[in-house]
């Protein structure tokens, strides 16, 4: 697991350290104090230097999922990864894994006016520069630049180099080898397809008893689920005891949303889930339980959960339902500009005298 996390220079961040996660972290704070951008950090961290994961962020941002959808060239593209969009800076995203070691990823954005002079004979590894790639233009284009390095591994550090040219990524990469899986949960973001191929891979393991008794959770009348193709589209389908199955997405959103955060655990094992609104379409009675069912799911499949929350209840029946491996952290920003943050750690005794004062924390 995550045991340490710093952030400098990175989106609204210009600096920010989290100590002492935990297995279950849950972060508070009001709108505007980064809770989206740690998730960001976090996704980003985990990709060891996979340079591909920076499009997928535009996307989670809602600018498009490929480039033809971007209304974005050059350093347009980037800026906004960086703190106070000043690209001339690096931004750092660290952490201490208890595997792995120290972590580090490097971000740059760098200015090289290209030529039409070829580039030479690459070695395995090697970036091309972006100055020798053969097209002719006199301004810089700028280029995303990371790398990722990490304290338990000898060899070089993983560059990589990607830059939007019209309507084309431009990607230069070297080989990595992502350490553990990661993944971000969205309540827009609905994968229907994905959704059944994650549950049919779960039946074949004989777990599928985990979404059941999940659903069961928010629908206690469930008592199956199943992949269906009836519409020429793998979907999950539900017996309610009806005289037919009825499909998922024709229920309510807690039954959708229970299902999705069950199915993205069994998905990354050994790594992280990433949740953006934890108690997104579910109601408050249920959330203690629902808690319990996410937190037992990700101890089967050792996974680490960074989840953000608006709601007070959330917070409360996380304590109610978690052990001492469960923290709570609240994100304040200030400064003209809100971009002087801290990060303010609970432990469990000190959920408990929130609770119990009813204190202000979200």
């Amino acid at each position: 697991m995550l045991e340490r996390l710093s952030i400098c220079h990175f989106r609204g961040f210009r600096a920010l350290t989290m100590e002492r996660l935990a297995r279950v972290n849950l972060i508070a704070g009001k709108n505007g104090a980064g809770k989206t951008s740690l998730l960001e950090a976090l996704f980003l961290l985990a990709g060891a230097g996979n340079i591909n994961l920076f499009p997928q962020l535009q996307a989670l941002r809602g600018l498009g999922s490929n480039v033809e959808s971007l209304p974005l060239t050059g350093e347009t593209a980037w800026a906004p990864l960086f703190h106070a969009l000043d690209a001339a800076r690096a931004a750092r995203i660290a952490g201490r894994h208890s595997q792995w070691g120290d972590l580090a990823l490097k971000l740059t954005l760098e200015r090289r006016r290209s030529s039409t002079s070829e580039h030479g004979r690459l070695k395995p590894g090697d970036i091309p520069p972006w100055d020798k790639l053969g097209t002719a233009s006199p301004s810089p284009t700028p280029s995303l630049v990371s790398c990722f390095s990490r304290s338990s591994h000898q060899g070089k550090p993983v560059q990589a180099r990607i830059n939007v040219k019209g309507t084309e990524l431009e990607i230069a990469q070297d080989a990595y080898n992502a350490l553990f899986p990661a993944e971000i949960n969205l309540p827009a973001f609905r994968h229907v397809q994905e959704d059944a191929r994650r549950l049919g891979a779960l039946r074949k393991q004989k777990k599928g008893d985990r979404v059941v008794q999940a659903l069961k959770v928010v629908e206690p009348a469930l008592q199956d689920v199943e992949v269906n193709s009836v519409n020429g589209v793998p979907e999950i389908w539900v017996d309610l005891g009806l005289p037919e199955l009825l499909p998922l997405t024709a229920l309510g959103e807690g039954l959708t949303y229970m299902t999705r955060l069950v199915l993205a655990i069994t998905a990354v094992p050994n790594g992280l889930l990433l949740i953006d609104e934890w108690e997104n379409g579910l109601h408050h009675s249920v959330l203690p339980q629902a808690w319990q069912v996410v937190a037992r799911t990700a101890q089967e499949f050792k996974v680490q959960i960074f989840a953000t929350t608006h709601s007070f209840e959330c917070i409360r029946a996380a304590h109610a339902a978690l052990s001492d491996d469960f923290r709570l952290y609240r994100l304040e920003a200030s400064g003209p500009f809100n971009d002087r943050h801290r990060c303010i750690t609970y432990e469990e005794r000190d959920v408990a005298a929130v609770m119990r004062h009813n204190m202000e924390v979200r």
